[in-house]
């Protein structure tokens, strides 16, 4: 009876991993559309910062192709202006529309409040055609972002987007966990786009400025914490679609630490437990299935129940193919046995932030302790000391 359970489980485990890894390799095999001609300031590309990054300058001075170029950063003594300051001049001196934006952004997200200000304060920008959002973590060296952008004159396309990867060093006890996650786990978003279409990650994304004010522009999503699937669902309620790009955006965040880490995590499951609530019980069943599948292996062994070991040693099977899989649409090698170490350290990772989302609706987010409410809205902000 249980290792019939435990089959049938491995078996929607596995359908789902190959539908995930199937369509990422179709996607991946598509090439960007060629770009139509636009004008000078038909794009703008927005760049939000907060703190000082490595190799912050560098990255924000690549713009991907793009002409007119807003950085925004919260205050002026913010520890990201030297390198905001560092790129605007460098992407005027290449002929670039670039200006920093100092928004005084106050949230409760941080973000939205930043773009939604640098939109309406840097000169021309409101008048852009397109609007393209790069977190300062994006590396752009080499992307073309016409082709990015010129996925939205599809019929019937809201909004693109690029699944992100981890790219930089791994530098600070917790880049090990985040490089694990994203890059050995159905988590990775190159794998979990394939079986989630109504997902979006903010990371890099673009959308025409018309369909940001059909749903409320920036300024009407402050008060949630997790903006991309608001926008996503709210771009998806005016029956447009939400198209993934092949194109992955290669964070190049590194250096930080494991409680940095875990609560980036806790905040996003805290994020599907207000918004899709259903999802969460796909973490220890699909998302993170190793643990499960290792306390069903030893019961098979303790029970000598050769069915039970079968079907569990199956999944586990799969769980490292899914992991060899996420690898290598990293752009990383296979390695098999490295895959299996960080398949167990992405899943443990996964399911101890599970148990914080579930238990708490308090989220520790920059400066602040933010209580989530009903579809992802912020209700409070208690400083802390």
């Amino acid at each position: 009876m249980i290792a019939g359970a435990v089959g049938l489980w491995v078996a929607i485990y596995a359908a789902c991993g190959a539908v995930a890894i199937a369509r990422h390799r179709a996607r991946a095999a598509r090439p960007l559309p060629s770009p139509r001609p636009r004008g000078t300031s038909d794009v703008v590309l927005l760049r939000p910062c907060a703190g000082a990054e490595p190799g912050l300058a560098d990255r924000l001075t690549e713009a991907g192709g793009a002409s007119r170029v807003v950085i925004a950063v919260g205050e002026a003594d913010d520890e990201a202006t030297p390198a905001a300051t560092s790129a605007v001049a460098r992407l005027r001196a290449r002929g670039v529309d670039a200006h920093l934006v100092v928004t005084h952004a106050v949230g409760p997200n941080h973000k939205v409040d930043q773009l939604d200000r640098a939109l309406r304060q840097a000169p021309g920008a409101r008048d852009a055609e397109v609007v393209v959002v790069a977190d300062s973590d994006v590396d752009l060296a080499g992307v073309a972002l016409d082709r990015f952008v010129a996925e939205l004159d599809a019929t019937g396309i809201g909004a693109v987007w690029a699944p992100p990867i981890e790219a930089g060093a791994i530098v600070g006890s917790g880049d090990a966990l985040s490089h694990a996650v994203l890059g050995a786990s159905l988590h990775a978003f190159p794998l979990l786009s394939g079986i989630d279409a109504s997902g979006m990650v903010g990371k890099l994304f673009a959308l025409r400025r018309e369909v940001l004010e059909q749903v409320g522009g920036f300024e009407d999503l402050r008060s949630h914490l997790g903006e991309d699937m608001e926008l996503a669902r709210r771009i998806r309620e005016r029956g447009l679609r939400v198209a993934t790009s092949p194109l992955l955006a290669r964070s190049r965040a590194e250096g930080r630490s494991r409680a940095v880490v875990r609560a980036r995590y806790v905040r996003w499951l805290q994020v599907v437990r207000a918004q899709r609530t259903a999802l969460l019980a796909s973490y220890p069943l699909l998302l993170a299935a190793a643990p499960l599948l290792l306390v069903g292996l030893l019961a098979g062994v303790i029970g000598r129940d050769p069915g039970l070991v079968s079907a569990a040693s199956l999944g586990l099977l799969v769980r490292l193919a899914i992991a060899i899989a996420a690898r290598r649409a990293a752009g990383l090698p296979a390695a098999p046995a490295r895959a299996a170490r960080q398949a167990l350290v992405a899943d443990l990772t996964l399911l101890g932030a599970l148990v914080v989302a579930v238990r708490s609706r308090q989220v520790s987010w920059r400066r602040g302790t933010l209580t989530l409410g009903p579809g992802g809205t912020l209700l409070a902000t208690e400083p802390t000391s």
